[in-house]
């Protein structure tokens, strides 16, 4: 795969075109988080070969797979207006346990990244959270349960996740788009 870029300076549009898988892209959110979260998930003091169509896979250590847990976290949370008290005692399988020790490690990362100068750090944590929120999403219901309580404390938990996400890839400067 061979990427070729053109830069139009006139329009100031951006066109990435792979051109054995024919796909062309403007300048979205999906697209730029794309290439930049692939960059910035190397360390920086090593070298690394751009896989274009790596880049922009849902599957796997990319941006797309982090903004579209992200999207798919928004919609759950704009379909529900739960108002019941958060039961924390709730949480106690290992899905549960499991995305919040990982949210728990946030800001040592937060730190540990920006003093050692290494977004790839912020990165893998990021990986790391998006697939224990995917294990947890597909092993845990989190809503329709009997126990109001129980669906309530996983909203909250998704929530939690969700803000997580939403300002490590700010961090980063990788947008999410409304819908994908």
């Amino acid at each position: 795969h061979t990427l070729f870029i053109k830069h139009n300076t006139t329009k100031k549009n951006l066109f990435v075109r792979y051109f054995k898988e024919e796909f062309i892209a403007s300048p979205t959110p999906f697209a730029i988080g794309a290439i930049n979260f692939f960059i910035l998930k190397y360390d920086p003091k090593k070298d690394f070969t751009y896989h274009p169509g790596e880049s922009i896979s849902f599957e796997g250590e990319t941006g797309p797979y982090l903004q579209y847990t992200l999207v798919r976290i928004n919609s759950l949370l704009k379909k529900t207006k739960t108002k019941n008290k958060t039961n924390y005692s709730k949480l106690t399988n290992n899905y549960e346990q499991a995305l919040i020790k990982q949210i728990g490690t946030y800001l040592e990362v937060i730190k540990k990244s920006t003093k050692e100068c290494k977004p790839s750090l912020l990165c893998h944590f990021l990986i790391d959270l998006c697939k224990k929120y995917n294990s947890f999403y597909q092993n845990c219901k989190v809503l329709g349960n009997k126990d109001l309580e129980k669906d309530y404390s996983r909203l909250k938990l998704t929530e939690a996740t969700g803000k997580v996400i939403s300002e490590g890839l700010e961090i980063l400067g990788i947008e999410v788009p409304e819908e994908m």
